[in-house]
């Protein structure tokens, strides 16, 4: 098994690389473990929807590496919580044509959990989130172009604070627009 795509799910399946807690199982696949469509691999037009990613040690749900980007992805009304550690990033992808969508995202009172974390991406849509308990939601780590933030809450929805809505905006270019988002409810 490789390393390039990596995530981890909260249920039980047989074969899986490691087990930290009952039911718990982390996954590790290399380019060559994904099936193919197409003749591309397998993280084309990927969609995950209704998912929960719970009770993992640190944050962590999905990561891709630049040798293996993800095109046309969504992520799409998933839960994101209940860390019991402070550290890691939910989201660490390399994409293009990914949408982020109605999901809950929360990390614990220490901020220092990262939400999503962009790497070398194009096209990227982040609207209707609830982001809470974060150091940071969004991070362009790396060149990122046609980045759209929108109707997002950032801290608040559980009581806490996120530290910094999005870090490191001068690595979008060009078409970077954050609008429209709730800086915490009252």
């Amino acid at each position: 098994m490789g390393e390039n795509i990596e995530h981890a799910l909260d249920v039980k399946v047989p074969g899986a690389t490691s087990i930290d807690r009952a039911g718990t199982f982390s996954f590790t696949a290399s380019a060559s473990d994904v099936p193919r469509v197409h003749g591309y691999s397998a993280l084309e037009g990927m969609f995950f929807g209704g998912c929960i990613f719970s009770g993992r040690a640190a944050a962590w749900a999905f990561a891709t590496i630049s040798s293996l980007p993800c095109v046309g992805m969504v992520w799409k009304n998933n839960w994101f919580g209940d860390v019991t550690t402070n550290g890691g990033t939910w989201i660490s992808i390399w994409c293009s044509g990914c949408v982020f969508e109605g999901n809950a995202m929360f990390g614990m009172s220490g901020n220092g959990v990262q939400g999503i974390s962009l790497n070398t991406s194009r096209g990227v849509v982040i609207m209707g989130n609830a982001f809470d308990l974060l150091g940071t939601a969004i991070n362009c780590t790396t060149a990122v172009g046609g980045l759209l933030v929108t109707g997002n809450n950032f801290g608040g929805f559980a009581g806490g604070t996120v530290t910094t809505p999005v870090a490191n905006t001068a690595n979008c270019t060009p078409n970077y627009v954050n609008q429209a988002n709730d800086q915490g409810r009252s």
